[in-house]
């Protein structure tokens, strides 16, 4: 489907459930647009600018967002299912509770974002900017999320089982009761984090830059 941005005037409508799946909507200016519950699936949004727009339970389902401007948006309860966000703008961006399984955020500007409770699993989150990011409750299962920085990040209670943490910055983040079982964490930086209750079974441990005296504990157990 092609829509015409001319028609949408430089503020654009209400498009509270509006149907624009595979819409070309590459460059469109949707700063500040209502978007509740519209559905987007196989929609090109790359380079968008969405800043701030009110997205909540909106359907994108592999939809192309490359290099887009979400900076702000509320995506609560959102599905973006296998959509592609490589190198986007999600800085402060609220996802809590959307659906984010098998999504490309490779290299995607995250810092602060809102992900409480959100699917993640099998997600492409290599070289991604989490910084301050809130992943609390997140499914993270089978997540790659090698060499990302996730300084001071929130993962309380976070499944990250048989996750890809190779080479990952994980300084002063917050671990505790997080499921880490299986997990790849060769390389990663772990100083200054909580690991307090966190489940470490069967991780691949090596080379890992742990907590101020965590590892001496550890070992004398």
């Amino acid at each position: 489907m092609f829509v015409d941005m001319g028609l949408l005037g430089k503020k654009p409508k209400d498009l509270t459930g509006a149907d624009l799946s595979a819409a070309h909507l590459e460059g469109a200016d949707l700063r500040w647009a209502n978007m509740k519950q519209a559905i987007l699936n196989w929609s090109d949004l790359t380079g968008a600018q969405l800043e701030g727009a009110d997205m909540k339970g909106a359907r994108l389902e592999a939809a192309d967002l490359r290099s887009a401007n979400l900076r702000l948006a509320n995506m609560e309860g959102a599905d973006l299912t296998g959509a592609d966000l490589k190198g986007a703008h999600m800085e402060s961006v609220v996802l809590s509770e959307a659906d984010l399984s098998d999504a490309d955020m490779n290299g995607a500007h995250m810092e602060a974002v809102d992900l409480r409770a959100a699917d993640l699993s099998w997600a492409d989150l290599r070289w991604a900017n989490m910084k301050q990011a809130i992943l609390s409750r997140a499914d993270l299962t089978g997540a790659d999320l090698t060499g990302t920085d996730m300084k001071g990040a929130h993962l309380e209670s976070a499944d990250l089982r048989a996750a890809n943490l190779r080479r990952t910055n994980l300084e002063a983040a917050d671990l505790r009761a997080a499921n880490l079982t299986g997990a790849d964490m060769r390389w990663a930086n772990l100083t200054g984090a909580n690991l307090t209750d966190a489940d470490m079974s069967f991780a691949k441990l090596d080379n890992v830059k742990w907590p101020e005296g965590w590892k001496l504990l550890r070992d004398e157990k």
